[in-house]
């Protein structure tokens, strides 16, 4: 089963280019660019409009949290169950209880909540939850108010408010207002906006994991993650306040 997901990523790249080779979706905006030129273009879009530099500044911070928060969520669960094969089953339960949720928000919650919310103000909801997520993680393995240290059903609760709205609400939001970009730039900013910000989040996660694991204080991984997710809101509502504009742009 391991080998689907790969197999399949193969023969898209072998097979998707031939399929559209004679398609208007190759012919591209007629210049020449190699990658250093394509890249150029594409950063010069996202610092020349606010709303995208923003947008960016908040999807290196939400990620780098979220990632740590993964990390987090599997080692300490491991260290609290102490049992692989019950480790296997939480897990496994706690990702369809993800994957429901995301599908009944999807079906009925995620179009209200954009035309509540409207594109920029759903964004701010990831870094909302994942500061949840940071305080409901350090209160399970840390303990307080009544809550006994590595306290499971914290850390399970922390992560679902995590997973869940970026596979939902985020991840809706965040391909909607990519689809104000221009054809030509679309998947280059993608690359940018989305991407980047994932690998800068797991480079920057190994590192406050393996100094955690170093030191032997795993449990106070979510505790360094919450700064992220707190200084992720603000970039958002600049990209809110600036929304309009790029619109115009």
């Amino acid at each position: 089963l391991l080998l689907i997901c790969p197999i399949g990523l193969l023969l898209s790249g072998v097979l998707l280019p031939r399929a559209l080779k004679d398609s208007a979706l190759s012919q591209g905006h007629g210049r020449d660019e190699n990658v250093v030129e394509s890249l150029k273009s594409a950063w010069s879009f996202v610092g020349g409009v606010k709303a995208f530099t923003a947008m960016f500044s908040t999807s290196v911070a939400v990620f780098t949290a979220g990632m740590i928060y993964k990390g987090a969520f599997l080692s300490n669960s491991e260290a609290i169950v102490n049992d692989p094969a019950k480790l296997q089953v939480i897990y496994g339960l706690t990702m369809i209880a993800v994957f429901i949720m995301c599908g009944v928000l999807q079906k009925f919650f995620v179009t209200k909540i954009l035309e509540r919310f409207t594109i920029p103000g759903s964004l701010l909801l990831l870094p909302i939850f994942a500061t949840a997520c940071g305080i409901f993680m350090a209160w399970g393995l840390i303990g307080g108010l009544g809550i006994k240290p590595q306290y499971l059903p914290f850390l399970i609760i922390g992560i679902i408010l995590w997973w869940v709205p970026r596979w939902s609400i985020d991840d809706v939001a965040r391909r909607t207002a990519l689809a104000v970009v221009p054809n030509e730039r679309r998947a280059r900013v993608s690359f940018i906006i989305d991407l980047l910000p994932i690998c800068v989040g797991l480079i920057a996660a190994g590192l406050v994991l393996g100094l955690t694991f170093a030191t032997g204080r795993t449990e106070l991984a979510p505790l360094i993650a919450l700064p992220f997710a707190l200084f992720a809101i603000f970039p958002a509502r600049i990209m809110a306040k600036e929304w309009d504009k790029a619109l115009l742009s």
